[in-house]
């Protein structure tokens, strides 16, 4: 009897999971990465751009009815960018592919019969840089052949990147989504999101010269985070083994 009490309160809590949801999704949105310098310039500046988006599948579990465990795959095409005062355009290209396995925490507010789902996020994303090992090398010349207010007559610059910093690295994530139940199986979602790292990943020194100004340099580098927004999809494939 003690055993069979035992085995009991062993399997208790699987039985208690079992009978939650279970989902797979898929989502997709815009990114905007974040790029930081390492010493304040009046030359150069990095507000967050759009590069390529963030797509991956999800894999979740609702642990009791306001909490839900969710893993998954991302692939994330990272961009890198920075912008030198008064030129008409600005350092714009590929980083590195990054293959991301978050894991969250999504606490759940329930609203309007359990029609719409309001879910906060706390989590951690592992990340594998594809491009550890490899460099880049850019460069330009901009002119507008003419004087004009708030542009640089000329433009010259040459920028070095480093990605071999971290072969992996962490992010921290905090969110927060909206989902729609448009039926026991189906949620439509939305939700934004804000990733920050923790090492450096990418590092670019920049050498520039404004017009007849002396040559300057600056260190512009990423941390791996971003901003993202995403749009998507669940489905609860639970409900396969339940029927």
């Amino acid at each position: 009897m003690k055993n069979q009490i035992f085995i009991l309160l062993t399997l208790l809590p699987i039985f208690s999971v079992s009978q939650n949801k279970t989902y797979l999704g898929i989502e997709i949105g815009p990114k905007y990465e974040i790029y930081e310098l390492e010493e304040q310039s009046r030359d150069i500046s990095t507000p967050p751009f759009y590069y390529s988006p963030i797509l991956g599948v999800t894999l979740g579990q609702d642990i009791n009815s306001w909490l839900t465990v969710e893993t998954g795959f991302f692939y994330n095409n990272y961009g890198e960018s920075y912008r030198i005062r008064g030129d008409i355009g600005f350092g714009l290209s590929n980083a590195i592919n990054a293959y991301q396995i978050p894991l969250r925490l999504k606490p759940k507010f329930r609203l309007f019969e359990n029609r719409i789902v309001l879910s906060p996020t706390l989590g951690y994303t592992f990340a594998f840089n594809d491009e550890f090992g490899s460099d880049g090398n850019g460069g330009g010349f901009s002119s507008i052949g003419m004087s004009m207010p708030g542009f640089n007559d000329s433009t010259r610059y040459q920028d070095r990147s480093n990605y071999s910093l971290q072969r992996t690295y962490g992010l921290i994530e905090t969110g927060f989504g909206v989902e729609f139940n448009f039926s026991p199986s189906v949620t439509v979602f939305s939700s934004f999101n804000y990733l920050r790292g923790i090492k450096r990943v990418v590092e670019i020194d920049i050498t520039y010269k404004i017009n007849d100004d002396p040559e300057e340099t600056a260190t512009v580098y990423s941390n791996g985070g971003y901003y993202a927004v995403a749009f998507g999809v669940r489905y609860a494939i639970s409900d396969f083994w339940r029927d």
